[in-house]
């Protein structure tokens, strides 16, 4: 159909685009140049594609041409869980999935259920800035001032990412060991290239739930650090999101991390986690630099000659000695960094007041989805026979 290629057209447009921005920015890219094999094909509203008077979803594939004739989906809204009527359709694309070796209907539709947070400037004194620390271990740890001097950490356990994708990692290499043994194109060929396929296909979809759950869990936070908890306004929001963009290039030939490393910062899903929270919230995110934020005291600014180890920072100033969660510790740095004009981090607040909350991305049978993290005494703490502080669950 003419308006499909218009939408082809439209998409090598934006990808020309995207890469002279990339380039003026320094980053690493290259033109579109590969000729795709498989690509969405768009069908546009009342042009593209109709329902037949027989209850049939047609599509258009241009004059002369038959449609292709399928039947009508249906499909709810997550958020209301109402069924969202063809009436309500906009744009539909026919995807194809190499891994799954199926075909798939992405159909965008408009929704009042979903209001975009009011954007913000990180040097506003109105907007609430919410820091955001990307890790491999948790995906997301949160930061937002809580109006006392204090913060409200949300750390997103990303265990369970990892775990899956270590297992596919695993499985994906005996079935490569074993293809390695086959002759090309016999049938035992055939099958194990099935099963690897089927595999990966597995594994994408249920690390794109995965990913979703962390940004649904992170936009959920900053929108409650946003609403006024009395009267319900909602104020102006800016995310300051720790800029670990290209640190999965070059690791090797710098020789900054192991083999075991490179590949779980090659497999980091940092990129789709971000469009996603992106999406969810309506708002741009502000990539700030986050070299230093943890090897950094949030409490007297003493920096670490060596990040550390675990899950605990503990400060190695004798005057000081403050232990904070390393990755709670890491969010309050960032979030000093963007609220300043200079770049500069500030001292910040002590340990107790800083209230982590863990929550898994994707809650386990039996298990919680909000935990408190209890924070140990200190050393002189333990001298003085000061007991444990243990942080209350933020409600979210």
């Amino acid at each position: 159909h003419s308006q499909s290629v218009q939408a082809i057209a439209e998409d090598l447009d934006d990808a020309v685009r995207t890469y002279r921005a990339n380039q003026k920015l320094g980053l690493i890219g290259r033109a579109p140049w590969r000729v795709k094999k498989y690509r969405p094909v768009s069908f546009t509203r009342n042009y593209g594609w109709r329902v037949t008077p027989e209850g049939k979803l047609a599509l258009s594939y241009g004059r002369g041409r038959e449609h292709i004739i399928l039947p009508l989906p249906t499909f709810t809204d997550p958020l209301t869980g109402v069924v969202v009527p063809p009436s309500a359709w906009g744009e539909i694309r026919l995807c194809w999935d190499r891994q799954a070796r199926a075909w798939y209907l992405h159909i965008a539709y408009k929704t009042d259920a979903f209001t975009p947070l009011p954007q913000g400037g990180l040097l506003d004194p109105a907007t609430v800035v919410v820091a955001v620390d990307p890790g491999v271990i948790n995906s997301m740890t949160l930061a937002a001032p809580d109006g006392s001097g204090g913060f409200n950490v949300l750390v997103i356990n990303g265990r369970e990412i990892r775990s899956m994708k270590r297992f596919r990692n695993k499985k994906t290499g005996s079935l490569q060991k074993a293809l390695a043994r086959c002759t090309q194109g016999s049938r035992r060929h055939q099958k194990l290239t099935a099963a690897k396929k089927k595999l990966q296909a597995k594994t994408d979809r249920t690390l794109r739930n995965a990913n979703h759950h962390v940004a649904k869990h992170a936009a959920a936070f900053i929108r409650n650090a946003a609403t006024n908890p009395e009267t319900g306004v909602v104020s102006p929001v800016a995310i300051a999101m720790g800029d670990v963009r290209g640190i999965e290039q070059k690791t090797r030939t710098t020789r900054r991390a192991n083999r075991h490393l490179r590949q779980q910062l090659s497999q980091w899903s940092r990129g789709q986690q971000d469009t996603y929270l992106a999406y969810k919230t309506g708002l741009k995110l502000d990539y700030v630099p986050e070299h230093g934020t943890t090897k950094t005291c949030p409490k007297c600014l003493n920096r670490r000659a060596s990040a550390p180890k675990g899950r605990t920072y503990t400060c190695t100033n004798e005057n000081c000695r403050a232990r904070f969660h390393r990755d709670a510790s890491g969010g309050v740095n960032i979030h000093s960094r963007a609220t300043n004009a200079d770049g500069e981090i500030r001292p910040g607040p002590d340990p107790n007041q800083i209230r982590v909350t863990y929550q898994r991305a994707i809650p386990s049978k039996g298990q919680p989805a909000v935990e408190a993290h209890e924070q140990g005494p200190t050393r002189t703490e333990r001298a003085s026979g000061v007991a444990s502080r243990t942080s209350t669950p933020q409600a979210l």
